[in-house]
């Protein structure tokens, strides 16, 4: 299989916060010169990945990033622009609430998507450096290939953090399995609540009637670049990047281990 050529890139985007709490970068200027940015990357790098959709949920206007599709476009890449109007939910809700929604409503009205074999979500403020080397390393037909954090060392440690979950910053899957167990969910999404995109993929993952049509893991360490969604983590930052290295060897020398 040629899993870089198979898929439809779907990049997702919300360039006016409108509000929501917590986010990195409150002010839509300087979110949509990120995404535009990282589109621009996403254009010119990984000639192999040839279908881009863009989904944004605040309809802002979307000409700067149709301009650089149609001018930074070296490989000839096909791109799709999709602008919602659903990022008026109440705020405490959270953004997993408003991703899902936005997913399912623009993966409705893409021409690309439809006739997609697989589907790649991928956070528009993102950069993944090392993006066609976890999607060449897959070997096997699946319905669901995601990263999963399963460890119980926060549980031990008595630290209030969450070490079982799917990482959803880069996730792919089937049009069929996104229909039958991703489509409609985001209602159950809440952060006063504390469920999250990341903890739906994880009871995916986990399903056991699921076992043989997931990967539950990378066989690289995602590389990831840009500024994080909340608490303005930068993944180029020196910490960041010491857990990636500390990360990736975790997962040569003790792939069980899934930290």
């Amino acid at each position: 299989m040629n899993l870089t050529t198979d898929l439809v890139l779907c990049l997702t985007a919300s360039i006016d916060p409108q509000g929501m709490p917590g986010v990195s970068r409150p002010d839509p200027k300087a979110r949509e010169t990120d995404y535009a940015e990282c589109l621009q990357f996403y254009s010119e790098q990984f000639p192999q990945v040839q279908r881009i959709v863009f989904i944004e949920n605040s309809g802002w206007p979307l000409d700067r990033l149709r301009h650089i599709a149609s001018t930074c476009n070296p490989h000839r890449k096909r791109f799709e622009f999709i602008s919602l109007r659903c990022n008026d939910f109440p705020r405490e809700l959270g953004k997993s609430y408003g991703e899902l929604m936005l997913m399912d409503r623009g993966l409705e009205q893409s021409e690309l998507a439809r006739d997609a074999r697989y589907l790649a979500k991928l956070t528009g403020r993102n950069y993944l450096l090392n993006l066609t080397q976890i999607l060449e390393r897959v070997r096997r037909e699946f319905q669901l290939l995601c990263d999963l954090r399963d460890h119980p060392l926060y549980e031990w440690l008595r630290i209030p953090a969450c070490g079982r979950h799917a990482d959803t910053r880069f996730i792919v899957f089937t049009p069929e399995l996104y229909n039958r167990h991703v489509r409609g969910q985001y209602v159950r999404c809440s952060e006063a609540l504390g469920f999250h995109a990341e903890n739906l993929f994880y009871e995916i993952a986990k399903d056991p009637a699921l076992a043989s049509e997931v990967i539950p893991r990378f066989s690289v360490e995602p590389r990831y670049r840009g500024i994080a969604g909340h608490l303005n983590k930068d993944y180029g930052s020196r910490r960041e990047r010491l857990k990636q290295v500390v990360r990736g060897a975790g997962r040569r020398i003790m792939p069980w281990l899934r930290i």
